[in-house]
């Protein structure tokens, strides 16, 4: 897969008994929307996933799509742009598995998973505002085992929290990505994102009052603007890769 290759972009997903192979879904074109690249990859059968249309729940791209593409102001001058896009190729130095999360982490969106209907799903890791009835109620706490819809074994919840301990998480990122410099040519270059407090508050615990840093290396895929690069960064070091857990 690579900048400029011409794929498929859907406009309206399959209904019915149609088929995501339907012509009269898609346009074939070039594009840097992360949503198209990353179905692409999923489906090319020369460098990718190899997986036929029809097993892709072709409305989550279609709701990842406008999540990309939506203008937000840049963190680096104030200008107006799309969130996420991908210009950028895919080589073969990593696996199919290493590059589809490469990829979704510069979409900053889950891998693809199977919903309850069967299809490879995806969706963007973004806040949520539920409508009123929408969200169920998570309880283990009722007297009743009826109402409660966390399981119970042994008498006792199996609801468990884990926290990653402060010397596991990291306090640094550094991203590797590309972007262009003052004669358009585009160069190799990484970026630094810190969480001093962090660092400070390691070093207290171990004694010294000094700044630890425990440090992390990811590489963007497609992203190419230092903006981007930045706020991917941000939410690798806040919230850790696909949500799991980082700094806040």
């Amino acid at each position: 897969m690579a900048f400029g290759r011409i794929v498929r972009v859907y406009s309206t997903a399959p209904s019915g008994a149609q088929d995501a192979n339907d012509p009269t879904l898609f346009t074939r074109k070039a594009t840097t929307n992360s949503a198209w690249g990353l179905l692409d990859y999923e489906t090319s059968k020369r460098g990718g996933g190899g997986l036929d249309y029809k097993n892709f729940d072709i409305q989550s791209f279609i709701d990842l799509n406008t999540y990309c593409s939506a203008s937000i102001t840049s963190v680096t001058d104030g200008s107006s742009q799309p969130r996420w896009t991908f210009n950028g190729a895919i080589a073969d130095k990593h696996s199919f598995q290493d590059w589809e999360r490469l990829i979704c982490i510069g979409a900053n969106c889950t891998v693809p998973f199977v919903d309850v209907n069967g299809k490879l799903k995806v969706r963007a890791l973004k806040k949520e505002t539920p409508v009123s009835g929408s969200v169920p109620f998570f309880s283990d706490k009722s007297g009743t085992a009826s109402e409660r819809s966390i399981i119970w074994q042994n008498g006792q919840s199996t609801l468990r929290k884990f926290r990653k301990s402060i010397f596991e998480l990291p306090n640094r990122i550094v991203v590797n990505y590309t972007e262009q410099d003052s004669l358009g040519n585009y160069i190799r270059t990484s970026g630094i994102m810190d969480d001093e407090v962090s660092q400070r508050r390691l070093g207290e615990v171990l004694g010294d009052n000094s700044i630890r840093v425990i440090s992390k290396t990811t590489d963007l895929v497609g992203l190419t603007t230092r903006d981007e690069a930045a706020r991917a960064a941000t939410l690798l070091l806040r919230a850790g890769e696909f949500a799991a857990g980082g700094q806040s």
